[in-house]
């Protein structure tokens, strides 16, 4: 017999799969004799039909028939369970046979009754026991595959999901695509905020992720602020790009929690089975390092993944671990790149640059490895390096080049945040003798764009111990006058792109005008960087920039070479007296 559809909480609702007629009739008598009203029963004859009904009507518990091999019956078991994980098992057998009721019940079968034992009582119970500690198993299940926070799959159930979707995919002969996704600056939200903040950020962010997804698609949080998607049967990488331009679209709108406005975005790597890699392993990694590069790129994006990414991500690995032993080698360089004054066209200053001489690589500038070194922990130690060996330079060239001789060294937002820098540099000048105002201390405008009270604090009490502070790169993505308000500031150093093209658009050389001016009016320094023709010299001249650097003059170079171009062009050879004849005296 069928009963419509029911979906009560309460209510059990148990289907019979039981193909001797007779003896469903009889299981059915003997149940309808208990008086009950909270368990409903089904029967159909075949698991063929079960697997039909189940879809159509609400069904949370199996009674299934045993009348076959002991082989062909686990595999029953074992098919209910694939149609659906959460019923409940109860096996009715012949006979008491406790070996195959052990097997079954590791095959994840509840309770069992015997035909013909028994009566409905014993059936309910049956049945009551088995909703029971199928309730406890799916809770275990739950608290060992989804994560509490946000109710996605964990990192357990994906490795699971994974294998067997990729084994899917290869029988189908079909693709398969796995999206790495890690949330842009979600530190920064959890430092500002919270970590409660943080969490019901993570619970919208997952929310707005399932609405982007199809049914068949999977996700699961890996943990902290990583997220994975796996999308079945994909046949282009261009079916793959809209959906994530869908998800990045999604999490750019701002969230709401409690009184807090918070706009986040995210970063996707993305691999394709079996084009990038055979295995989990190979292509979870391979999404990560996609990932990253995404972040490279600039966040709120995404990279597809080639295997020249591999070869990068290896070569970076190798950089790091020769670095490690950089200092203890001996193989760090400072060189030096001269600041000329405009107006009399004399160096008087010089910007401190990392190299590295690799003992393989050759000679390498910071922007080719000081990136890995952030993220290796080694800044502190190697920008300590970085401000003693500047400031003993300086303490030099003060001595015999010129008393008031200035050095720009550069400070990562990691150095600027280090609790240590302020009396660390502070200890070096007092053991130099050299005076504060002669070292200029460069921070990216990057670094300040969000304008919070400690970068405010730390550059407050910098400048009041006498360093002077300069803004790099001013002009790239963020440019703000606000930041000349907020933030102690004395020098503006103009970006080199804006150099490099000043006569590219009228507008670009405006820009560029409307800088020196702005800076001046505020009592400000202004140092272009990147000159490298005589014609930007000339202009920059005209607008009464303050002081330049840039290839024109020199590349970076040794503190000796340093020196040599110093006297050439600082020092000026005496006037030569002309005698009677021709001589010089």
């Amino acid at each position: 017999m069928k009963s419509s559809k029911i979906n009560v909480q309460n209510e059990i609702n148990a289907l019979l799969i039981e193909d001797n007629l007779d003896d469903a009739h009889k299981f059915e008598t003997m149940f309808n004799k208990v008086q009950q009203n909270s368990i409903f029963f089904h029967h159909v004859s075949s698991l063929t039909v079960a697997q039909d009904y189940i879809h159509v009507n609400f069904i949370n518990l199996i009674i299934l028939s045993i009348s076959m091999p002991e082989s062909k019956a686990l595999e029953y078991i074992n098919k209910i369970q694939i149609i659906n994980s959460s019923l409940a098992i109860i096996i009715l057998m012949e006979q008491d046979d406790r070996v195959f009721i052990l097997k079954a019940m590791q095959q994840g079968v509840q309770d069992y009754l015997i035909k013909d034992e028994g009566d409905g009582y014993l059936v309910i119970r049956a049945i009551h026991h088995a909703m029971e500690r199928k309730q406890i198993e799916l809770q275990l299940t739950s608290m060992a595959y989804f994560d509490s926070l946000t109710g996605l799959a964990n990192r357990e159930y994906f490795h699971i999901t994974f294998s067997r979707a990729i084994e899917q995919a290869n029988r189908n002969k079909q693709s398969l695509s796995l999206l790495f996704l890690d949330l842009d600056h979600f530190k920064d939200v959890n430092d500002s905020f919270g970590h409660l903040i943080g969490d019901k950020l993570l619970i919208v962010i997952a929310e707005r992720l399932r609405s982007c997804l199809r049914s068949i698609d999977f996700i699961a949080r890996l943990g902290g602020d990583e997220f994975v998607i796996l999308l079945d049967d994909i046949h282009t990488s261009l079916s793959v790009k809209k959906l994530v331009n869908k998800i990045l679209i999604s999490l750019s709108r701002a969230i709401i929690i409690e009184t807090h406005e918070i706009t986040i975005s995210t970063s996707i790597g993305i691999v394709i089975y079996p084009d990038d890699a055979l295995n989990t392993k190979d292509l979870l990694q391979y999404a990560d390092i996609a990932m990253y590069k995404a972040k490279e790129k600039g966040r709120a994006n995404f990279h597809m993944y080639t295997p020249e990414l591999s070869t990068e991500i290896i070569n970076k690995m190798n950089i790091k671990n020769d670095f490690r032993d950089a200092i203890l080698r001996q193989e760090l360089r400072l060189y030096y790149q001269p600041i000329i004054n405009i107006p009399d066209n004399k160096i008087i200053a010089a910007e401190a640059l990392l190299r590295w001489n690799h003992p393989t690589r050759g000679l390498l500038s910071a922007n080719e490895f000081i990136s890995i070194v952030e993220k290796s922990g080694f800044i502190i130690d190697i920008g300590e390096w970085v401000i003693a060996e500047a400031i003993k330079q300086t303490k030099k060239w003060q001595k015999n080049l010129l008393p008031k001789f200035g050095m720009a060294i550069n400070l990562s937002a990691t150095q600027l945040m280090n609790k240590g820098l302020m009396s660390f540099i502070s200890a070096e000048i007092k053991q130099c003798s050299v005076k504060a105002s002669t070292i200029k201390l460069e921070i990216t405008e990057s670094l300040l764009k969000k304008k919070n009270q400690q970068t405010r604090k730390i550059l407050r009490n910098l400048s009041k111990q006498g360093f002077i502070i300069s803004m790099d790169d001013f002009g790239t993505g963020y440019s703000s006058i606000s930041y000349l308000k907020h933030f102690t500031i004395d020098i503006l150093k103009i970006d080199h792109s804006f150099i490099h093209n000043y006569n590219s658009t009228p507008d670009t050389a405006d820009f560029v005008k409307a800088i020196i001016d702005m800076a001046h009016a505020l009592k400000l320094t202004v140092i272009a960087e990147g000159v490298e023709k005589e014609e930007q010299m000339t202009f920059l001249r005209k607008l009464n920039c303050d002081q330049i650097q840039g290839y024109l003059i020199s590349d970076p170079v040794p503190a000796l070479e340093f020196e040599q171009l110093f006297l050439n062009r600082n020092i000026q050879p005496p006037k030569a007296l002309f005698l009677g004849g021709g001589g010089i005296i």
